[in-house]
Protein backbone atom coordinates (compact mmCIF):
# COMPACT_ATOMS: atom_id res chain seq x y z
CA UNK A 1 0.00 0.00 0.00
CA UNK A 2 1.60 3.45 -0.92
CA UNK A 3 0.94 6.25 1.25
CA UNK A 4 0.73 10.01 0.64
CA UNK A 5 0.63 13.59 2.67
CA UNK A 6 -2.39 15.37 2.09
CA UNK A 7 -2.99 18.68 2.73
CA UNK A 8 -6.98 19.05 3.30
CA UNK A 9 -6.79 22.79 4.99
CA UNK A 10 -8.02 25.38 2.46
CA UNK A 11 -4.28 27.50 1.21
CA UNK A 12 -4.39 30.74 3.02
CA UNK A 13 -4.88 33.85 1.11
CA UNK A 14 -2.27 34.85 -1.53
CA UNK A 15 -0.90 31.76 -1.03
CA UNK A 16 -0.18 28.84 -4.36
CA UNK A 17 -1.92 25.93 -4.01
CA UNK A 18 -0.20 23.12 -4.98
CA UNK A 19 -0.99 19.10 -5.33
CA UNK A 20 -3.83 18.98 -7.59
CA UNK A 21 -6.70 17.34 -7.51
CA UNK A 22 -4.44 13.67 -7.08
CA UNK A 23 -2.52 15.99 -4.78
CA UNK A 24 -0.58 14.70 -1.91
CA UNK A 25 1.55 17.55 -0.97
CA UNK A 26 3.45 17.05 -4.56
CA UNK A 27 4.10 20.43 -7.04
CA UNK A 28 6.43 22.80 -6.64
CA UNK A 29 6.29 26.37 -5.02
CA UNK A 30 4.48 26.54 -1.52
CA UNK A 31 3.55 23.21 -1.63
CA UNK A 32 7.16 22.12 -2.45
CA UNK A 33 8.51 24.30 0.75
CA UNK A 34 5.62 23.44 3.40
CA UNK A 35 6.45 21.46 6.87
CA UNK A 36 4.48 18.78 8.23
CA UNK A 37 3.52 18.87 12.08
CA UNK A 38 3.32 15.32 13.31
CA UNK A 39 2.50 16.20 16.34
CA UNK A 40 -1.17 16.72 15.21
CA UNK A 41 -3.33 14.28 13.15
CA UNK A 42 -2.48 14.25 9.87
CA UNK A 43 -4.54 12.64 6.68
CA UNK A 44 -2.91 9.98 4.48
CA UNK A 45 -3.85 9.23 0.83
CA UNK A 46 -3.50 5.62 0.61
CA UNK A 47 -3.72 3.38 -2.87
CA UNK A 48 -3.20 -0.50 -3.29
CA UNK A 49 -0.53 -1.15 -6.08
CA UNK A 50 -2.25 -4.49 -7.00
CA UNK A 51 -5.41 -3.82 -5.75
CA UNK A 52 -6.12 -0.73 -7.05
CA UNK A 53 -8.33 0.28 -3.89
CA UNK A 54 -7.92 3.91 -2.69
CA UNK A 55 -9.01 5.86 0.50
CA UNK A 56 -7.68 7.56 3.44
CA UNK A 57 -5.58 7.22 6.90
CA UNK A 58 -5.45 9.47 9.74
CA UNK A 59 -1.97 9.11 11.10
CA UNK A 60 -2.10 10.41 14.79
CA UNK A 61 0.64 9.29 17.81
CA UNK A 62 2.39 7.73 15.67
CA UNK A 63 -0.39 5.11 14.79
CA UNK A 64 -2.23 4.34 11.72
CA UNK A 65 -6.40 4.90 11.03
CA UNK A 66 -8.29 3.77 8.14
CA UNK A 67 -10.85 6.25 7.63
CA UNK A 68 -11.68 4.74 4.24
CA UNK A 69 -10.55 2.44 2.08
CA UNK A 70 -13.00 0.95 -0.95
CA UNK A 71 -13.02 -0.38 -4.64
CA UNK A 72 -12.80 3.51 -5.56
CA UNK A 73 -11.12 6.65 -6.64
CA UNK A 74 -11.01 9.77 -4.73
CA UNK A 75 -10.11 13.19 -5.41
CA UNK A 76 -8.17 14.85 -2.25
CA UNK A 77 -11.22 16.78 -0.01
CA UNK A 78 -10.59 20.11 0.87
CA UNK A 79 -11.71 21.39 4.13
CA UNK A 80 -14.00 24.18 4.87
CA UNK A 81 -12.30 27.19 5.96
CA UNK A 82 -14.35 28.06 9.17
CA UNK A 83 -16.07 24.54 9.68
CA UNK A 84 -14.95 21.09 9.87
CA UNK A 85 -16.91 20.11 6.75
CA UNK A 86 -14.96 18.34 3.59
CA UNK A 87 -15.70 18.29 0.27
CA UNK A 88 -14.46 15.68 -2.01
CA UNK A 89 -15.68 12.76 -4.83
CA UNK A 90 -15.58 9.48 -5.23
CA UNK A 91 -16.14 7.47 -8.70
CA UNK A 92 -15.52 4.13 -10.37
CA UNK A 93 -16.34 2.71 -12.90
CA UNK A 94 -20.22 2.81 -13.26
CA UNK A 95 -20.39 5.84 -10.51
CA UNK A 96 -19.35 9.42 -11.90
CA UNK A 97 -17.36 11.51 -10.10
CA UNK A 98 -20.22 13.94 -7.92
CA UNK A 99 -19.66 16.07 -5.49
CA UNK A 100 -19.69 14.65 -1.93
CA UNK A 101 -19.65 16.29 1.93
CA UNK A 102 -18.98 15.08 4.99
CA UNK A 103 -19.50 17.22 8.48
CA UNK A 104 -15.61 15.99 8.83
CA UNK A 105 -12.59 14.01 7.50
CA UNK A 106 -13.32 11.13 10.20
CA UNK A 107 -17.05 10.69 8.54
CA UNK A 108 -15.68 10.97 5.12
CA UNK A 109 -17.18 7.12 4.52
CA UNK A 110 -20.48 8.33 4.82
CA UNK A 111 -20.43 11.20 2.98
CA UNK A 112 -23.49 12.83 1.50
CA UNK A 113 -24.05 13.39 -2.35
CA UNK A 114 -24.97 16.85 -3.17
CA UNK A 115 -24.79 16.39 -7.10
CA UNK A 116 -26.25 14.61 -9.73
CA UNK A 117 -24.61 15.49 -12.94
CA UNK A 118 -24.69 12.66 -15.53
CA UNK A 119 -28.12 11.42 -14.97
CA UNK A 120 -28.11 10.20 -18.68
CA UNK A 121 -26.17 7.30 -17.99
CA UNK A 122 -29.49 5.29 -17.55
CA UNK A 123 -29.98 5.53 -20.87
CA UNK A 124 -26.92 3.56 -21.65
CA UNK A 125 -25.92 0.31 -21.16
CA UNK A 126 -23.24 -0.52 -18.67
CA UNK A 127 -20.87 -2.69 -17.56
CA UNK A 128 -18.55 -3.85 -14.51
CA UNK A 129 -14.52 -4.15 -14.66
CA UNK A 130 -12.42 -7.22 -13.45
CA UNK A 131 -8.95 -6.78 -12.69
CA UNK A 132 -6.94 -9.62 -13.76
CA UNK A 133 -2.90 -10.97 -12.98
CA UNK A 134 -0.57 -12.37 -15.47
CA UNK A 135 2.91 -12.58 -16.42
CA UNK A 136 4.71 -11.29 -19.96
CA UNK A 137 6.75 -13.84 -21.96
CA UNK A 138 10.10 -12.21 -19.65
CA UNK A 139 8.65 -13.34 -16.42
CA UNK A 140 6.94 -9.19 -15.39
CA UNK A 141 4.25 -9.34 -13.15
CA UNK A 142 1.12 -7.15 -14.80
CA UNK A 143 -2.16 -6.32 -14.37
CA UNK A 144 -5.16 -5.91 -16.73
CA UNK A 145 -8.84 -4.94 -16.92
CA UNK A 146 -11.80 -7.03 -18.45
CA UNK A 147 -14.71 -4.83 -18.88
CA UNK A 148 -18.10 -6.88 -19.22
CA UNK A 149 -21.43 -5.10 -20.58
CA UNK A 150 -24.22 -5.66 -17.45
CA UNK A 151 -26.54 -7.38 -19.93
CA UNK A 152 -24.37 -10.35 -20.66
CA UNK A 153 -25.43 -13.74 -19.60
CA UNK A 154 -23.44 -16.56 -17.69
CA UNK A 155 -21.74 -18.67 -20.48
CA UNK A 156 -23.02 -16.10 -23.45
CA UNK A 157 -20.26 -15.21 -26.02
CA UNK A 158 -19.25 -12.09 -27.21
CA UNK A 159 -17.05 -10.41 -29.57
CA UNK A 160 -14.00 -8.95 -27.63
CA UNK A 161 -11.70 -6.01 -28.50
CA UNK A 162 -7.89 -5.76 -26.94
CA UNK A 163 -6.49 -2.35 -26.90
CA UNK A 164 -2.93 -1.87 -24.90
CA UNK A 165 -0.82 0.88 -24.13
CA UNK A 166 1.77 1.02 -21.45
CA UNK A 167 -0.43 0.39 -17.71
CA UNK A 168 -4.24 0.81 -17.52
CA UNK A 169 -4.72 -1.20 -14.64
CA UNK A 170 -4.56 2.00 -12.58
CA UNK A 171 -8.12 2.91 -14.53
CA UNK A 172 -9.69 0.59 -12.61
CA UNK A 173 -11.95 2.94 -10.94
CA UNK A 174 -11.92 5.47 -13.54
CA UNK A 175 -15.11 6.40 -14.63
CA UNK A 176 -15.81 7.63 -18.67
CA UNK A 177 -18.80 8.21 -20.38
CA UNK A 178 -19.61 7.28 -23.57
CA UNK A 179 -18.00 8.91 -26.28
CA UNK A 180 -17.79 8.13 -30.15
CA UNK A 181 -14.23 7.90 -30.97
CA UNK A 182 -12.17 6.87 -34.22
CA UNK A 183 -10.62 4.46 -31.67
CA UNK A 184 -11.11 2.92 -29.04
CA UNK A 185 -9.56 5.62 -26.55
CA UNK A 186 -7.54 4.65 -23.01
CA UNK A 187 -11.54 3.21 -21.53
CA UNK A 188 -13.35 2.38 -24.34
CA UNK A 189 -16.50 2.95 -22.78
CA UNK A 190 -18.66 3.09 -26.33
CA UNK A 191 -17.38 -0.30 -26.97
CA UNK A 192 -19.15 -1.69 -23.64
CA UNK A 193 -22.05 0.16 -24.13
CA UNK A 194 -22.78 -1.84 -27.04
CA UNK A 195 -21.96 -5.33 -25.94
CA UNK A 196 -18.23 -5.80 -26.05
CA UNK A 197 -16.12 -7.62 -23.89
CA UNK A 198 -13.16 -5.09 -23.63
CA UNK A 199 -9.76 -5.98 -23.05
CA UNK A 200 -6.93 -4.24 -21.54
CA UNK A 201 -3.45 -5.64 -20.62
CA UNK A 202 -0.68 -3.96 -19.52
CA UNK A 203 2.78 -3.96 -21.23
CA UNK A 204 6.27 -3.65 -19.43
CA UNK A 205 8.23 -1.05 -22.19
CA UNK A 206 11.71 -2.68 -22.92
CA UNK A 207 13.36 0.80 -23.47
CA UNK A 208 14.67 1.13 -26.92
CA UNK A 209 12.74 -1.93 -28.30
CA UNK A 210 9.27 -1.27 -28.25
CA UNK A 211 8.15 -4.13 -30.50
CA UNK A 212 9.72 -6.97 -27.97
CA UNK A 213 7.08 -4.79 -25.36
CA UNK A 214 4.16 -5.92 -27.16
Amino acid sequence: MRFRYVRIEPAEAGAAAGGGPAGGGRGGGAAARQTIDLSKPVTLSAYGEYTKKAGFYELSGGQLKELVYEDASFANPVKAAKADTILYTRQTFAEFPDLRVAPAMASIKDGKTVTHVNPQQADYNWGTRKLFDFKDRYGHRLQGILAIPDDMKPGEKRPMMVTFYEENASNLHRYQAPSFVTGMGAVPMQAVTEGYITMMPDVHYHTGSPHRST
